[in-house]
């Protein structure tokens, strides 16, 4: 249960290296366990990621597509990770964009290691993809990514 999970689990995450926050939260945005730098708003981040998932899981499934195990979204300034932990939960990192995506990575599966040592039901801890340079907002899935498409060669014609 992520509900044994306490800030232990953040416990590698440098306070001078590029993570700005780390939360461990239900899907709903209620926060388990943070750790932040100072002045972050834990609970904006949370309700908004909470959000950011909900509307990335509603929009993939009206494409089609299977619903994300992690969410990658890269801004001019900053890159955040949110992935599921179980059913229920979410692990969001946010970084600033000068810091790697294999940063992001690493330290999500550290994080998620040591939920599933605590006894936390863990899915898709084992492979994290990460974004490609080209991406500035992606969801990637273990079988699917959202990107942007060519043209589907059955749209209509303009008269």
């Amino acid at each position: 249960m992520l509900e044994r999970a306490g800030p232990a689990i953040f416990s590698t995450i440098q306070p001078d290296a590029g993570i700005e926050v780390a939360l461990l939260m239900r899907r709903t945005g209620t926060v388990l366990a943070a750790w932040t730098r100072d002045g972050v708003p834990q609970e904006v981040v949370s309700v908004m990621a909470a959000t950011m998932v909900g509307s990335i899981e509603t929009m993939s499934e009206a494409l089609g597509c299977p619903s994300p195990e992690r969410v990658w979204v890269e801004t001019e300034r900053c890159r955040m990770l949110a992935t599921k932990v179980e059913p229920l939960g979410v692990l969001v990192l946010v970084a600033p964009r000068s810091e790697s995506a294999e940063v992001l990575s690493r330290t999500a599966r550290g994080i998620v290691g040591r939920l599933a040592r605590s006894g936390a039901s863990i899915r898709g801890a084992a492979s994290m993809p990460l974004p490609t340079d080209e991406s500035t907002a992606r969801s990637l899935a273990p079988s699917a990514e959202v990107g942007p498409r060519s043209p589907s060669k059955s749209a209509p014609k303009s008269p």
